[in-house]
This record gives C-alpha cells, structure tokens and sequence, in this order.
C-alpha cells in the first residue's frame, strides 16, 4: 500500500497546481514528523541539544506552513519562506545526527529524502510564478 505522503507527491506531479500543494504539504509535513520525533527520541541518549533543535525546527515549519495556508499574497509566501527555512535547519540537524552516527543511515537517509522533497514543495509555494 502506498503511503500518503507518496499519493501527495504523485499527485502533484501529475500537474495539480499550487492550491492543491497548500493543502498537501501540511499533511506531508505531519506525517514525516513522527519519523522526525522517533530519530530524536534516538539522538537525544546522545545528544539533547540537538534532537530537542530539530524537534523545534520541525515543529515551526509545521506551524508557518499551517500559518501560510490561511493566508493570501504576500503573507503566504513569507510564511511558507519561513517553513522552508524550519525544514532546512531540520535538514541540516538531522544530517549532523547521521555525521554524528548517532542515528542509523539507512532510516536517516529516507527522512532525509522525504525531508528534502518537502523542502522543495516549501521553495516552490514561496517562490510562485508571477
């Protein structure tokens, strides 16, 4: 069975526009943060900082993209900038953590992929075409 998160993706791909990736990439962003919080309950037996930093950035880019969804034009895209950035700084913790070898490549690596995919669907709703 797929997955959610891989319909969502599936289905933008096959041309829904920008409205239909508002409503998707919240609920990508959900499903992918309860992978986030099982590789920090991980990191956190090594290092607290760091998994409590990417529990945070995730949680933001959760919040500004629910935010963005709400509102129109300008405030839109800087809220969804603004998740995007959150998702990057979580990116980057969660790639430390692997550098760190404080969690398990292969599971990292997955996160990290689905991580980079909503990034770019953040990069495009914060950058539309005018």
């Amino acid at each position: 069975m797929r997955s959610t998160f891989a319909a969502n993706y599936a289905a933008t791909a096959r041309g829904h526009g920008y409205i239909d990736m508002t409503l998707l990439v919240i609920d990508d962003i959900f499903e992918v943060g309860r992978e986030i919080r099982a590789l920090c309950e991980q990191i956190h037996g090594y290092d607290s900082e760091l998994a409590s930093q990417i529990r945070r950035a995730w949680v933001r880019a959760a919040m500004n993209a629910g935010e963005a969804q709400h509102r129109r034009g300008a405030k839109q895209v800087n809220r969804f900038d603004d998740a995007m950035g959150e998702a990057r700084e979580a990116h980057t913790g969660l790639r430390m953590a692997l550098a760190f070898s404080l969690i398990e490549q292969e599971r990292a690596e997955r996160v990290i992929d689905r991580v980079d995919r909503i990034v770019a669907i953040l990069f495009k709703l914060s950058h539309p075409k005018r």
